[in-house]
């Protein structure tokens, strides 16, 4: 949403216009490398020329402005209030925010050459200050909003009030020809400024609660008995997982294949070597974390789980219960801060993605004949979030 204000200055005298008179007689091939020079060194010039001004760039000058004697006014003072959505870097996290500016049209600014006076600057400096106290005003509002409706509502009042208050300055110092009112409002301006210093981002905490979920490929090693009849597999794993500050409840599945290289006898069923396996594990697990520090974060864990093995084409299901037990190594790959609340909900996040590797241990006994540790890894990606309070 964008916002453009003008304020125009009427002139007490006639205006001048001056005329460049330019003499075209030139060599055709002079003119074409005149031009091509030309516009390789106007293009970046006018580029940084044209660039708007924010308030925080310091206090205007005549510099700032245009100089024009095509109208009878002493000049044009344009500035604008926006703001946008958008997405900023701080330190190694990418932070989604609402963002607010105030900026002065340089290009469309202008004055005339005879009222460039201290007094006019000083009053076309206030009007832009009061626009930047409600721009941080503004910038507070949409860092707390509750829902990314009522942005377009907010934005409409502040601009309402920022009106109010230029109109009533204008009024006060009689557009500008009051010094006393202006050196009254410098110093109104100078204090509000003060008390409501820019914040680049709301303060805020991120709850003690967080969620999330993972996926990877990896594979399972048998050992003891289980190693003599079927081939390491390849497995897709994927999770879920809560956590409160340091400990974490995860919730896994791990699904592969393999293949039988010698047949197994139980009872009277045989079944063959050299058919595929379908082999799963399933487990609940509790991990707290040891080691956190920079971007590395080390969790043991233990829990129960599931081990299942079906044959094909043997309409056979070995399955067994029993403990396992692992250690989650993760490396923070990205970060980032949603201050934006979603249309459905006015909760903001942060979150984690991050490369984690799993290195879990479980036993399985399916016969007395047929059971061994599974050395299970998986390497993967995982994305963890927290809610964020933004503070008042």
């Amino acid at each position: 949403m964008l916002l453009e204000f003008s304020i125009n200055f009427e002139l007490r005298n006639e205006t001048t216009v001056i005329r460049k008179i330019i003499h075209p007689k030139q060599s055709v091939t002079m003119k074409k490398t005149l031009i091509v020079l030309y516009i390789c060194g106007i293009i970046p010039l006018l580029s940084a020329q044209n660039k708007p001004i924010v308030w925080s760039d310091g206090k205007l000058s005549w510099d700032d402005f245009t100089e024009s004697t095509t109208t009878n006014q002493a000049g044009t003072f344009r500035y604008f209030l926006e703001y946008k959505t958008q997405k900023d870097h701080f330190n190694d996290t990418i932070v989604n925010h609402f963002v607010a500016n105030c900026r002065f049209d340089k290009v469309n600014s202008t004055v005339h050459p005879d009222y460039k006076t201290d007094q006019l600057l000083r009053y076309n400096q206030i009007i832009f200050d009061l626009t930047e106290i409600y721009r941080r005003d503004l910038q507070h509002k949409l860092d707390i909003l509750t829902l990314p409706g009522e942005s377009e509502e907010i934005f409409e009042n502040i601009t309402k009030a920022l009106n109010n208050e230029i109109k009533r300055f204008k009024e006060d110092s009689q557009d500008g020809t009051n010094l006393n009112k202006i050196v009254l409002w410098e110093q109104i301006c100078e204090n509000r400024l003060e008390r409501h210093p820019i914040e680049r981002l709301p303060a805020f905490s991120v709850s003690r609660f967080g969620y999330g979920l993972n996926a990877g490929i990896g594979t399972s090693i048998l050992t003891g008995s289980l190693s003599n009849f079927f081939t390491p597999s390849f497995n897709m794993a994927y999770g879920f997982e809560i956590s409160w500050d340091n400990s974490s409840l995860y919730l896994s599945a791990t699904l592969g294949g393999n293949r039988q290289y010698a047949a197994y006898h139980r009872d009277t069923r045989v079944w063959p070597a050299n058919g595929d396996v379908s082999y799963a594990i399933g487990d609940l697990a509790y991990g707290y974390t040891v080691f956190e520090k920079g971007k590395w974060k080390m969790t043991p864990m233990a829990g129960l789980c599931i081990s299942e093995m079906s044959f094909e084409n043997q309409f056979l299901r070995l399955s067994d219960i029993n403990f396992s037990v692992g250690l989650n190594t993760e490396y923070v790959i990205a970060k980032r801060i949603q201050l934006i609340p979603s249309v459905i909900s006015e909760a903001r996040e942060y979150s984690q993605t991050a490369i984690r590797t799993r290195l879990y241990l479980t036993n399985a006994n399916f016969y007395p004949d047929l059971k061994g540790i599974s050395v299970n890894l998986s390497v993967g990606l995982t994305l963890n979030g927290h809610f964020l309070e933004v503070f008042n």
